[in-house]
């Protein structure tokens, strides 16, 4: 999310258009008809038939974005839902925050830090589960983000766990590699 506005509300505004729209090709049909009419007995003609088929076209547009939009409460919560993620993003996902943690864990030192890290980051799985049921389009790819973070970090906590329980011998090459590059930093 890099703007502060709904991304569903695009889906509002084109529906809006085209309902206009299919709203004056229709007055524009009939009126059409009605002169075809008077002129010449006929209803029909080249671009009466071309005006149909534009609204054809617009009324399956028109059925396309109807399953784009989502239900959203009023007054609309996605200022708030913004402003969550901001501040989680700058507050504890930000990448100083994640290499920051990851140096401490690596230096055997986090394993606490990295428990409050865990339960702080619950924390706010739970409360924008709660506060914003209707905005799930918008949260569900957020939250699989947060709990693939916070997988990566329990596995990488229990390896070093492991290691210290073990004199320090390391179980996995690939964490031996890690910790290794972050001190020759």
């Amino acid at each position: 999310l890099n703007t502060n506005i709904d991304p569903t509300s695009k889906h509002v505004v084109k529906l809006s258009t085209y309902q206009r729209l299919l709203s004056q090709l229709d007055i524009e049909v009939h009126t059409r008809r009605h002169i075809q009419f008077l002129q010449t007995g006929s209803t029909s003609s080249f671009r009466i038939e071309q005006l149909q088929d534009e609204i054809e076209v617009l009324e399956h547009k028109t059925e396309g974005l109807k399953e784009k939009i989502t239900s959203r409460p009023d007054p609309p919560q996605f200022r708030a839902l913004y402003d969550d993620i901001s501040n989680f993003r700058t507050h504890l996902a930000s990448t100083e925050k994640v290499k920051e943690l990851l140096h401490v864990l690596l230096a055997f030192q986090g394993v606490e830090r990295e428990a409050m890290w865990q339960d702080r980051t619950m924390e706010f799985i739970h409360s924008i589960t709660r506060k914003y049921i209707n905005y799930t389009d918008i949260t569900l790819p957020i939250v699989n983000a947060v709990f693939q973070m916070k997988f990566g970090f329990r596995l990488l906590s229990s390896q070093i766990a492991g290691m210290n329980n073990a004199a320090h011998s390391f179980a996995s090459p690939s964490l031996y590699a890690a910790k290794k590059e972050c001190f020759e930093r």
